[in-house]
């Protein structure tokens, strides 16, 4: 692993000084059923990824999420601006999409990168931010990131065309490449022997399960998704994922030897994230009109959103009355909210 260090110190007190107009008591739609907005974030960059694209908890005290150049983390009970990267690293051009942190002070990022170094994510080691150049080519943009350790991570890139991306692992010192002209979206471990992505593969959507010394294919039952959105496991025998076809949603279970489709309500796939095989969340698109689901392994009920939002949806559960949620805002603002309970 090859890291380029820049003169942090300074960059990050002035990028603090600059965030007395990003704080959560900004302008804020109105919450939804269940949902408490706990921070909001407005700088009026309106767009198609004005929200949170990926959070990151490693504890219930401790978490961080990203959006476009900006690194936010939550800890002693709030959130607040951790890093601009457009200061941090002014001649980079970084739109996170995804990130890992197996400690508070173990914490990856990456998404899509225009580095005059040849970097192809962030580092940061409880002190600074890196850059790190993984040292394989043609890496353009970081689709998905899951660190078990410092010694045991995981991503996932896509190249300058369809059919350049890779799968590769960090063991602490050095990269190894898998799965080479892949372009894998999603990623979810339980172990370091039991793994698994999503993405496309020659033009087909497809589904690998890594246990431990290889990747190996599997299969989804009946007609193929054209897409498919996300992954999240649980355990080995839990674990579920999210697709399209035709438009129409797909949600699928996993229970340790098949996988079974499930009937759902959404009427757009957006995301989901689950804590076991009677406990997730799911939401529709905004497109559809933005609607969240509790699933109690029987029964979907809905949590409407507010109405105007703009991005994708990203989950995280740390409890059952524990969640969070972030998107964005057509005027141009991103909004993390939470859940405590009344499922």
């Amino acid at each position: 692993m090859r890291l380029k260090t820049l003169a942090w110190g300074l960059v990050c007190v002035l990028a603090a000084l600059g965030c007395d107009d990003d704080g959560s008591t900004g302008p804020e739609p109105p919450p939804g059923e269940t949902w408490n907005i706990a921070f909001s974030f407005d700088r009026g960059a309106q767009g198609t990824d004005v929200g949170i694209n990926a959070f990151w908890f490693t504890d219930a005290r401790n978490g961080w999420a990203c959006m476009q150049h900006w690194i936010f983390r939550y800890e002693n009970g709030s959130w607040r601006v951790a890093a601009n990267f457009e200061q941090l690293f002014p001649s980079y051009q970084i739109s996170f999409r995804a990130l890992s942190a197996p400690t508070p002070n173990d914490v990856w990022a990456g998404g899509e990168l225009t580095s005059p170094s040849g970097a192809d994510l962030f580092f940061y080691d409880g002190t600074q931010w890196l850059a790190v150049d993984t040292g394989f080519a043609n890496i353009v943009t970081v689709n998905a990131i899951h660190f078990l350790g410092a010694r045991d991570g995981w991503i996932a890139t896509s190249g300058a065309n369809v059919g350049e991306g890779r799968v590769m692992h960090f063991d602490g010192n050095d990269w190894t490449e898998y799965l080479a002209g892949t372009d894998m979206r999603d990623f979810s471990f339980t172990s370091s022997t039991n793994g698994w992505a999503v993405g496309t593969e020659n033009g087909a959507e497809v589904v690998y399960h890594w246990d431990g010394s290889r990747w190996r294919r599997d299969s989804l039952p009946g007609s193929a998704p054209t897409e498919i959105r996300a992954v999240d496991f649980t355990s080995r025998t839990d674990g579920w994922v999210l697709g399209t076809r035709g438009g129409g949603p797909l949600l699928y279970h996993y229970d340790g030897s098949s996988w079974a489709r499930v009937d759902n309500p959404l009427v757009a796939a957006g995301n989901l994230d689950f804590l076991s095989a009677t406990y997730g969340w799911l939401t529709d698109s905004p497109a559809s009109g933005g609607q969240s689901w509790f699933y109690d392994g029987a029964t979907f009920t809905p949590h409407p959103w507010p109405r105007d939002l703009l991005g994708e949806i990203e989950f995280w559960a740390n409890g059952e009355n524990d969640v969070w949620a972030g998107t964005g805002t057509s005027s141009g603002a991103a909004y993390i909210l939470h859940h405590t309970g009344d499922r």
